[in-house]
């Protein structure tokens, strides 16, 4: 990443520097990476004015969003192997879990209840369980 900051800063003083073929000289020297972002550009022209205008904007960007993920990846590295995350105690969780438990069979229980006094004929008087 040094690298590319560095051949950035090595294109830029070719720039400024100006000549003749500043612009094809400045792009040769720049690393794969800025390279490739440079000839996929959109905007891409091999001019003085739009390499400068890249270099300036979308460049310096693309390195810091580079470093900011480089800088970050001790802490993916981690989340990614479950050590991020806080050890709780899932003790209150199972103690949830086995009160929704409990009061779902009730609820269902009553469901089934209901639904057989539904299905009494309205002259017979007996309850369904006798």
């Amino acid at each position: 990443m040094a690298q590319e900051e560095q051949k950035l800063l090595e294109a830029e003083k070719i720039l400024t520097q100006g000549g003749r073929n500043c612009a094809r000289r400045a792009s040769e020297r720049l690393g794969e990476m800025l390279q490739g972002l440079w000839h996929s550009d959109e905007y891409f022209q091999e001019n003085r004015e739009s390499l400068s205008y890249f270099l300036s904007g979308k460049a310096r960007r693309v390195l810091e969003q580079t470093q900011t993920l480089l800088s970050h990846a001790e802490a993916v590295k981690q989340q990614a192997l479950g050590n991020a995350v806080n050890q709780v105690s899932f003790d209150s969780f199972a103690r949830y879990e086995a009160h929704l438990d409990r009061k779902y069979e009730r609820i269902l229980t009553m469901l089934i209840k209901l639904r057989s006094l539904r299905q009494v004929p309205a002259g017979n008087p007996q309850s369904p369980n006798s």
